[in-house]
């Protein structure tokens, strides 16, 4: 959560640890959030209310850039804590959560077909699945079929969408 002058309010913890690496973003010693020129003004455009909000990329150094995702919040909510806005950060290079226990929980996966939903939302292949998994690639297109019916989806695109909002 961010206050007016680009003071952090508050920070959950994958957020403080971006935060005191220092990589491309990072806090001055009064608790200010401090970037890339370009960055700051795009959040500070955001937070004077003269621009719509849109993702901020902040590059880093033998990394993929950051993403910062800047939400104002409706005035009815603004000043609770001294927050005006809230920002998201995206670390493309920060491994997935593992989501397959939220998987087998909410929709009744097994072990293998959470493990297959699991593998596709990093990225995986259903041929790079089955060989880590030393199964058939015919066995997993079963726990694929399985899945995207226990799921209530048609394509893997959908599963990968519903994985990820599960972290």
């Amino acid at each position: 959560m961010l206050g007016h002058s680009r003071q952090i309010v508050f920070a959950n913890r994958a957020a403080a640890q971006i935060l005191q690496r220092g990589a491309g973003i990072g806090l001055s010693p009064d608790g200010r959030l401090i970037t890339t020129p370009e960055a700051s003004e795009a959040v500070e455009r955001v937070l004077c209310d003269k621009a719509p909000p849109a993702p901020v990329a902040v590059p880093r150094t033998d990394e993929p850039p950051l993403v910062l995702n800047l939400h104002p919040l409706p005035d009815a909510l603004k000043g609770g804590f001294g927050a005006v806005a809230l920002m998201f950060i995206s670390d493309p290079a920060r491994k997935p959560a593992d989501q397959s226990a939220a998987l087998r929980s909410a929709f009744g996966l097994t072990n293998a077909e959470a493990r297959v939903a699991q593998s596709l939302s990093e990225g995986a292949s259903l041929k790079q699945i089955a060989w880590a998994n030393h199964i058939t690639y015919e066995t997993v297109r079963s726990h694929l079929r399985r899945t995207l019916g226990k799921v209530g989806v048609r394509r893997q695109a959908e599963l990968v969408r519903i994985a990820h909002a599960l972290r």
